[in-house]
């Protein structure tokens, strides 16, 4: 969610399984609108997230053929492409990024090259560019497909499931300040899973998850979340939403929704979904499929 313009921004994925996109479109919470810039290549399994420090949406790495290692920055105007990644972070696929608040950097972990990993990367800014995080010590393995937030009620990004080399998913809760990777070994929560989201509700000072694929049970899943303070505790939620995995979240803090979209499903009709989905805190609501 691009706080600044105050629109959740989508680029690229795949459909079905096949072609791979490369598209820009913008929701203002009212309607689906493509954006007018020139994007990056074309791409699926990247990772991007909003940087209030820089005001701008940041994209890093994805498949597009072969594994990608660059950086882009985009301001609603135009994308500016940043620096690569160094020879040490490489390429990656799968990986899990968000916006540290507290210290005004993106931080990304883990993701794919060939195989699960279990690094840590910053980014503060393109002069900057990456630099190297702690390696975790205990608790948190290689792993893809995680998911990773802010959490307000701790003041430190927070890290829930993903998927290592062979079936089942995890289900384990970490934490992150920058400085070392602490597992939360003592909260019960959620399944384990992988391809489900986390999203930052500051106005509430929670973390909320959705969705994912769930091994155990061989299918997706339509389970929504909440992590503050007190510890894990799942919502009920009205709405009928499809279960599913791969999807695109985002938290638009103007209207203090989270927002849901397309993603794969088991359920539905075709794999492949266009559907959004808004969840205002008592309900899902569904909203316009872009054009």
């Amino acid at each position: 969610f691009d706080q600044n313009r105050q629109r959740t921004i989508v680029f690229g994925g795949d459909r079905d399984y096949g072609s791979i996109l490369g598209d820009v479109w913008e929701y203002d919470g009212t309607a689906w609108l493509p954006a007018s810039a020139s994007p990056p290549p074309p791409r699926r399994d990247g990772a991007m997230a909003y940087s209030a420090a820089l005001r701008r949406v940041v994209l890093f790495g994805g498949n597009y053929a072969q594994g990608l290692d660059d950086t882009w920055e985009y301001d609603g105007n135009a994308w500016t492409e940043g620096p690569s990644a160094p020879p040490a972070m490489g390429y990656r696929t799968d990986h899990a990024m968000a916006y540290d608040s507290n210290r005004g950097r993106l931080v990304f972990y883990g993701g794919t090259q060939f195989f699960a990993m279990d690094d840590t990367w910053e980014y503060a800014s393109a002069a900057t560019g990456w630099t190297s995080g702690p390696r975790p010590r205990g608790g948190l393995t290689p792993r893809h497909h995680t998911a990773m937030a802010f959490d307000p009620s701790r003041g430190r990004l927070v890290l829930f499931g993903g998927f290592q080399y062979v079936p089942p998913g995890l289900g384990d809760t970490l934490t992150y300040d920058g400085a070392s990777w602490t597992s939360l070994q003592a909260l019960s929560g959620p399944r384990a899973r992988y391809g489900h989201t986390l999203v930052t509700d500051e106005t509430r000072s929670r973390v909320l998850l959705f969705g994912g694929f769930d091994d155990a049970r061989y299918g997706d899943l339509n389970d929504l979340w909440s992590l503050d303070a007190a510890g894990w505790n799942q919502l009920s939620a009205g709405g009928v939403l499809y279960s599913r995995a791969k999807h695109a979240a985002a938290y638009d803090s103007r209207r203090n929704l989270m927002i849901v979209f397309g993603g794969y499903t088991q359920a539905g009709p075709s794999q492949s979904l266009n559907d959004t989905w808004s969840f205002d805190g008592r309900s899902w609501v569904l909203g316009p499929a872009p054009p």
